[in-house]
């Protein structure tokens, strides 16, 4: 661990993965916002997760190139955990709107629901709180781990020395404590948001009454589907990487440090190729292709219309053009 030779590969092995990562990422938003169907298909929420996904790398990559005792270092460190808590907290606002889009739906078709305003008090006073605490656990995180914390505290020896090469994320107290913690349940409601959803449709195609077919509609004629699997894309791939990285820490191992961070980027080129070349994303292509397609169509009759109609305007402006290059020269 005390190789300096050993610190300086790890150090560019970490910024070449943390530089495509980032180039993906940044591609990946382009993407989203070039297209507005596509826009449409992802939902804010799925869009915000992008956006931080790839800030986090983009501020990890600025913390490789500090010193850890420079307080640029610590700044950024904070504002990477906060992205990236931020991109788990996205992720699972986007699953509870789809669970709250089912239970909707199941609320019409229990009519009785429909009439029972303590129930439907409860469910708005839920939704509120949950919209407070997902916006704000981020923030609140970051404020525990300043307050409570000293960033350079680390739990032995080889752990001081680790954290030389892991970036934002030093093996010390707020992040064993903290962090991590926080990390693991986000992830594990995502998983619970998932399994409800699961039942929801477990549920319809065991039953037969044709009332369930309400939210087989919904499911196939709205953005939820697509908008599910991209979940379940982002919180199967989080759980993995990150469950690497806090065994990296915890072992102050260069070895694992190198898969978490081969892992890290991997996962942005595996959303991007994953998310990009699905159906409904093609689908969404191929319909924007023909829209050019008719606009550009559209716009050549239009001028040809006009070049029949209106002839004597066409020779007239010729005639002006030639008469001022005749004029200039």
């Amino acid at each position: 661990m005390n190789d300096s030779r050993i610190d300086t590969e790890t150090h560019r092995i970490t910024q070449i993965c943390l530089s495509l990562s980032f180039c993906f990422t940044l591609l990946h938003i382009i993407f989203i916002l070039y297209f507005k169907h596509i826009r449409q298909l992802y939902g804010l929420w799925i869009i915000i997760h992008c956006l931080f996904y790839s800030l986090s790398y983009l501020m990890m990559l600025i913390t490789c190139s500090l010193s850890t005792m420079h307080i640029m270092h610590r700044i950024f460190g904070y504002l990477t955990d906060y992205c990236i808590l931020t991109t788990m907290t996205m992720n699972l606002k986007s699953l509870i709107v789809i669970v709250y889009s089912l239970m909707n739906q199941q609320q019409i078709i229990n009519s009785w629901f429909k009439n029972n305003i303590y129930l439907n008090n409860i469910k708005i006073l839920c939704y509120i709180i949950e919209h407070i605490i997902v916006i704000s656990l981020p923030i609140i995180s970051i404020v525990l781990s300043i307050l409570l914390f000293d960033t350079y505290k680390y739990i032995s020896v080889d752990h001081e020395e680790f954290a030389e090469i892991s970036c934002n994320l030093l093996p010390n107290h707020e992040h064993f404590y903290v962090f991590f913690p926080i990390i693991f349940i986000l992830l594990l409601l995502q998983c619970i948001c998932i399994i409800i959803i699961t039942k929801y449709f477990i549920k319809q195609y065991q039953t037969t009454d044709n009332h369930y077919n309400l939210i087989d509609t919904l499911w196939k004629t709205t953005n939820i589907n697509t908008r599910y699997w991209i979940t379940i894309k982002f919180t199967i791939t989080h759980s993995f990487v990150w469950f690497i990285a806090f065994l990296a820490l915890l072992q102050a191992s260069i070895a694992l440090w190198h898969v978490f961070t081969l892992l890290y980027s991997l996962q942005a080129i595996y959303i991007i190729v994953n998310c990009t070349f699905t159906r409904p994303i093609l689908d969404l292509l191929y319909q924007w292709r023909e829209e050019m397609i008719d606009y550009y169509k559209h716009e050549h009759n239009l001028y040809i219309i006009n070049h029949i109609i209106n002839p004597n305007q066409q020779n007239d402006t010729k005639r002006s053009r030639n008469r001022n290059i005749s004029i200039d020269t």
